[in-house]
């Protein structure tokens, strides 16, 4: 995804100055999430008590996001504790059944795998330097020297999910006359537009999703709505 191969320094001078310039950077992709202006003007005017909420974006190394929460929160506790309980992480997963050797299970994995997002109404110049000291970080989005809190339909497509919870279940599906996948209910729904790969005998979808103009594929599960025939005797509630 994105590449990490440079990390940048930055100046508590230089970080304030970028953080006062607000979120002026342009919406970064055009998708057919219907409800995404919606969510997005929503979340302007929601707020936590009286404080207006940003996302902040964390890009940590992929599969080391449990190992990168853990720390994080334990040096906010110990290293900035009257900014602790004023910010929050979130790490959206989805649901998905895998089978190995055999065997079905259920298992969680990251929607945006490697990035995590910090909901707070600023990004404090100690809080920055203290994720940046934790094991795992990469960089802030859009970079270390250009921090600027999601906006537009990427800050759209976030809410979605996080409607749906930080766990988001499968989606309910059917097909039409020309089997194409109709999405009823769940996570996809509204997302019908960046599905690019149904596979119904593992019951996944691939669809598009991007960040920051970075895409990328990921699967979501989902289940079939059961079609009862005219002579079945079951009602329909």
């Amino acid at each position: 995804m994105a590449d990490t191969s440079r990390k940048e320094n930055l100046t508590n001078e230089e970080l304030m100055k970028n953080h006062r310039s607000g979120c002026s950077g342009p919406i970064s992709m055009v998708f057919s999430i219907h409800n995404c202006e919606e969510f997005s003007r929503k979340s302007d005017t929601e707020t936590t008590g009286t404080r207006l909420m940003k996302y902040f974006v964390i890009q940590v190394l992929t599969r080391e996001e449990p190992k990168y929460l853990t720390l994080a929160r334990n040096a906010l506790r110990v290293d900035c504790p009257e900014w602790f309980e004023r910010g929050r992480f979130l790490w959206p997963r989805r649901k998905l059944t895998v089978r190995r050797r055999g065997k079905t299970k259920e298992e969680l994995a990251p929607i945006f795998p490697g990035y995590l997002f910090y909901e707070a109404e600023e990004l404090p110049t100690e809080v920055y330097w203290t994720l940046k000291r934790t094991s795992g970080f990469v960089r802030f989005l859009k970079s270390n020297q250009n921090i600027e809190p999601l906006t537009g339909d990427d800050k759209g497509l976030l809410l979605h999910f996080l409607s749906y919870g930080e766990i988001v279940d499968k989606s309910t599906v059917s097909f039409d006359e020309n089997n194409r996948i109709v999405v009823l209910d769940g996570p996809m729904k509204g997302l019908e537009g960046l599905i690019v790969k149904v596979n119904k005998r593992k019951k996944r979808a691939k669809v598009k999703l991007s960040l920051y103009e970075q895409s990328f594929l990921i699967d979501f599960g989902f289940e079939f709505l059961e079609k009862k025939s005219k002579d079945d005797p079951r009602k329909t509630e």
